[in-house]
């Protein structure tokens, strides 16, 4: 008894372990920006995604998994048209009217303005660094570029935020202006979810949306139970 109590106590101490792993183990996005194409690479525990303008890949550690193109067979096809069809009969029958909508827009503001907030906390919540920022200067009039490459420095000197900011000018008529951007934001599950989450709920109007949702609920029945006008 005492033996199988320890394997228990092994197996719940495993899978907490495991659990804290999760939701306390970094989430890196490193991004890189430039005046023509972008990437950016996600990993966390060892699985990464990258992004670009031409592909998508994915991956665990140094392996790639394969990303296979998924056409859909022509029983799909048939089962989408079916219930595309099937939506646009039951539109009219669904639809409850914007009167519903506006006779509660105070539930729906007090939602948008919880919802913001939770977008807030998310995106607060990650610790941004900038690696490098080159901006290019260049324009088919010298002078107009020396007073912008003016401007531009004094700016950098006067904050210490724009020390890690490269500037480069190009005094040739036929010379554009461009700019490349290396930004790393780290974070965890837990502050990016879990906290952000229990701010969402706790501030939600449960009581209020949930008589919505019984009112909703009842005036699309009956909406349903009338014969759709033809």
């Amino acid at each position: 008894m005492i033996f199988v109590l320890y394997i228990l106590l092994t197996l719940i101490g495993i899978i907490l372990l495991l659990f804290l792993t999760m939701i306390f183990a970094p989430v890196t996005v490193d991004l890189r920006v430039t005046d023509t194409r972008y990437h950016a690479k996600i990993k966390y525990i060892g699985y990464w995604m990258e992004f670009s303008p031409n592909r998508k890949r994915t991956g665990f550690l140094f392996h790639k998994f394969s990303n296979k193109d998924k056409t859909p067979s022509k029983e799909e096809k048939t089962n989408e048209t079916k219930a595309e069809d099937k939506h646009t009969k039951n539109k009219a029958s669904r639809n409850v009217g914007l009167s519903f909508w506006y006779s509660h827009k105070a539930i729906l503001i007090k939602v948008v303005k919880s919802v913001f907030r939770f977008t807030f906390k998310v995106i607060a919540s990650f610790r941004v660094k900038i690696l490098s920022t080159r901006i290019g200067f260049g324009n088919d009039d010298p002078a107009l570029t020396g007073m912008i490459f003016g401007w531009v420095s004094a700016l950098k000197s006067s904050f210490a935020f724009f020390d890690s900011l490269d500037i480069t000018y190009d005094f040739y008529p036929q010379a554009k202006c461009d700019f490349s951007l290396h930004i790393r934001a780290r974070n965890n599950i837990f502050n990016m979810i879990f906290v952000p989450f229990g701010c969402l709920v706790w501030r939600l109007p449960k009581i209020e949306l949930f008589k919505m949702y019984r009112e909703y609920k009842k005036l699309k029945k009956s909406r349903e139970a009338q014969p759709l006008e033809v």
